[in-house]
């Protein structure tokens, strides 16, 4: 009786690699793990222990790729034989690692491989990826987006470390263009003229050199870009733009074999050179969907988020307690199943938001540390759609709901402070005590929060070189304020990035400022514009002004990580979606790869690099520009990103930014605070004055300043018109008139300005025409220049040709 229908009988299935066997019974898979020169692939008592069984029914329907169906038990042991020596095996796969000692061993990932026996899930895509990786075949890794992204990044990692393989990562976004995956051109100063130069990018080094090549965001790209990879991909061949031609290394052995010389300028590609794609599917999630000729190039792998059994393995090995961890994990299972069910109808319209679950043991470390904060309200840092101001899309409705079941769940009764617009702050139940320097650790400190009834809870947190300081003299200080920034530090405590969203002018930039001085920080101010690429987030291109070569110009951000500072991401609101995502690779894992060729490490990955290979590390000189070498990113290196909110909601803030801050929302002030900030802003300002400003700021509310064509005033604005008003600026301003300047109401149409005079008669601000007819005399003098009463100095220009005359 053949194979085949002895599996049709006990009901098991062979399917892409993986021996599917009946939940009765359970097959030892070894897991064989060899030594390349002596030295082993892992640390010595990786499989000091056989793991346990731990098993996944998966859903009998699937929306897309494949995935087994059927539970995977595997065991692994560690196996030493002379003979196995350089042989991988998972499972019924097993693989030969290449004897010859890589060129670039540092671009092999590290300290990917978990420190205990991987899950069985990991290990049924490891042992799928290898058995295609065997038959040379391309992959695609299909999944969520959000944390999915980022699981199936690790995965990739995974296996290139276990392999001992190099990679090359190319992160798509809609601005990658056919230069960034074949050549760029570049210029350089040889022989006293400038020359034009191109410069290999990633695919071409892979396909070259025989590494992986990992495309991370496939159904971001756009379609006319990716056809570009489409010969490479089929036959391993692809024109190059400075006239090589790269062929299929079988293409050369033909033609050898068929006596023609073969022309200098085909090179073949390696035959160890394979891709691992990354995408999200297009539908039922948002993207692009891929062209059938591109998609029929890969063998596509089905990849679920972490399970919940690995959940409270991550959960626990953060050091949370076991209760805590099976709570949490058994919550992200629930937004899980409920966010994958409700994607059932293929649209992107009506589905749940999928919730960050890799976030699962950071937010439970907080839990279990400020025991006295409301759970669901920490849970809405990571899954902010309970909160009335960030209305991220019209699915936020749906995932409101699921959220606010699956709290009542966890903490009956905690979840209608997640659902409520957060107005006050007042009874808040920890506050920032004492801030100071670790005496052991100058790049930590210990932070002493005190609760109302006097206990008090002491964590120590990354912090800059500079000086530490409670309060800064420069900073007015609110009850919302204060409450943000212990939400800040309890979130910096477990080293997640922030991001800080309110409307326009409400504080960000300050209370960003504020917590970078407090904690010693220097900080990196980056301002972000529409129109701005992924690789601007990073580096631009700059020319020397003498010899005129191309060379590549650190942003605030890359500076920013190699130095520790905290860069503030001022207006992530304007970026396009996919931009955005090109950085989740640097918030998750602390590692990117740059425009010049160099790639970003996490500074312990960096560390054992430098310790293996001295030669291809360096320190933080971004100036060195040789492709290939890894930078450290400093282990205080910390990102504040800052979003603003309009009536439409936060659209901006997608599931891939979910997953990479704690969303942090600033509480409007109340009209207490408000006058407050402005009394300590101008402290000359006449109180009169302060409160018909007060009362026409309450008045102007959105409906009233849509009907005046203008925009609400914001805290900024209040604060600029009380400064302009004081008297000590030497003139007597008029409120009204600093308004009508602030507001640009002389460029109104005549019913909108009307609408606004209306709004500031009713507030007791009235025009004054005496002030509008004044005719004030100009003064010109050598070193002065006086209008009315108002006096300035003037320049001295030291070429006075270039003075308007």
């Amino acid at each position: 009786m053949n194979m085949m229908r002895i599996s049709q009988m006990i009901g098991c299935r062979r399917r892409i690699g993986v021996l599917i066997h009946p939940p009765s019974r359970q097959v030892s898979c070894d897991v064989l793990w060899s030594t390349r020169r002596g030295q082993p692939l892992l640390q010595a008592g990786y499989f000091s222990t056989t793991c346990g069984i731990l098993t996944r029914e998966m859903p009998t329907k699937r929306s897309y790729g494949t995935t087994p169906t059927r539970p995977v038990p595997v065991q692994m042991r560690q196996k030493t034989d002379d003979a196995m020596a350089g042989t991988v095996r998972i499972g019924a796969v097993e693989r030969k690692i290449n004897p010859k000692p890589p060129a670039s061993p540092h671009l092999i990932p590290v300290g990917y491989l978990p420190s205990d026996p991987p899950s069985q899930s990991v290990l049924s895509h490891l042992q799928w990826i290898m058995s295609k990786d065997n038959l040379g075949q391309d992959m695609l890794l299909v999944g969520p987006p959000g944390d999915g992204a980022t699981y199936r990044r690790r995965l990739a990692f995974m296996y290139a470390e276990l392999m001992g393989r190099e990679v090359e990562v190319v992160t798509l976004s809609s601005d990658v263009t056919e230069s960034d995956l074949k050549q760029r051109r570049e210029l350089r100063f040889k022989n006293g003229l400038a020359q034009v130069d191109f410069s290999d990018q990633a695919p071409v080094r892979a396909a070259i050199h025989g590494r992986i090549l990992i495309l991370d965001g496939l159904e971001t790209a756009e379609r006319n870009v990716l056809p570009t990879l489409n010969n490479l991909l089929e036959n391993r061949e692809m024109h190059l733009e400075d006239g090589r031609c790269l062929v299929g290394p079988g293409r050369l052995l033909d033609l050898k074999q068929r006596g023609i010389q073969s022309s200098s300028i085909l090179f073949p590609t390696h035959e160890d050179f394979r891709v691992i794609a990354l995408a999200v599917p297009a539908p039922p999630f948002e993207g692009r969907s891929l062209d059938p000729p591109l998609r029929s190039r890969f063998q596509i792998r089905r990849v679920d988020n972490a399970t919940p059994e690995e959940l409270y393995e991550q959960t626990v090995n953060a050091g949370v307690d076991d209760e805590i961890a099976q709570q949490y994990a058994k919550f992200a299972g629930a937004m899980e199943t409920s966010a994958m069910s409700s994607t059932a109808n293929g649209t992107t319209s009506s589905r749940i938001l999928m919730f960050p679950s890799c976030s699962m043991p950071s937010i439970a470390k907080v839990v279990q540390t400020f025991d006295l904060e409301d759970p669901c309200l920490l849970l809405s840092r990571s899954y902010p759609v309970g909160i009335d101001s960030i209305r991220m899309s019209q699915t936020n409705e749906l995932s409101r709901k699921s959220f606010a079941l699956a709290c009542e769940n966890l903490a009956p009764g905690s979840s209608s402070a997640v659902v409520q617009e957060i107005s006050s702050l007042s009874d808040e139940k920890y506050g920032v005590e004492t801030i100071d320097r670790d005496k052991e650790n100058p790049l930590l400190a210990s932070v002493a929060f005190k609760t109302p009834s006097g206990a008090s809870v002491t964590v120590k947190v990354p912090c800059g070189m500079g000086e530490i300081h409670q309060v800064s003299p420069h900073f007015i200080h609110t009850v919302g304020s204060k409450d943000v920034l212990k939400s800040m530090m309890q979130e910096h405590f477990v080293d997640r990035d922030i991001l800080l969203v309110s409307k326009k002018g409400q504080g960000k930039t300050v209370t960003a400022m504020e917590f970078a001085s407090i904690l010693g920080y220097t900080t990196q101010l980056f301002g972000l514009y529409k129109d701005m690429t992924s690789r601007d987030l990073l580096m631009r291109r700059t020319t020397d002004s003498i010899t005129g070569e191309t060379s590549w110009e650190a942003s605030p951000l890359l500076k920013a990580a190699v130095n520790g500072d905290i860069c503030i991401l001022d207006g992530v609101d304007k970026l396009g979606k996919d931009t955005l995502s090109t950085l989740q690779s640097l918030v998750h894992d602390r590692e990117l790869s740059l425009p010049n060729g160099r790639r970003l490490v996490r500074a312990d990955r960096f560390d054992k690099a430098n310790h293996s290979y001295p030669n291809f590390a360096h320190d933080n000189v971004l100036s060195h520009q040789k492709d290939g070498y890894i930078l450290p990113v400093h282990e205080s290196f910390r990102i504040i990103a800052l979003g603003s909110v309009t009536e439409n909601g936060a659209g901006w803030l997608t599931e891939n930014a979910m997953s990479m801050f704690s969303t942090i929302p600033l509480p409007p002030p109340s009209h207490q605070c408000l006058k407050s900030i402005l009394k300590a802003s101008s402290p000359l300002c006449p109180e009169d004055k302060l409160n018909k400003l007060l009362d026409f700021h309450n008045r102007l509310t959105e409906p009233a300043a849509s009907d005046c064509a203008v925009s609400p005033l914001s805290t900024r604005n209040l604060v600029r018109i009380v400064k302009q008003i004081q008297p000590s600026v030497g003139v007597d301003s008029n409120l009204y008139e600093v308004i009508s300047s602030v507001l640009m109401g002389s460029l109104l149409p005549p019913t909108q300005k009307q609408s606004l005079d209306h709004l500031l008669n009713q507030a007791g601000i009235a025009s004054n025409s005496s002030a509008d007819s004044r005719n004030e005399k100009i003064d010109v003098e050598r070193d002065t220049l006086k209008i009315g009463t108002f006096v300035m100095k003037r320049g001295r220009p030291e070429r006075q040709e270039m003075v308007p005359a």
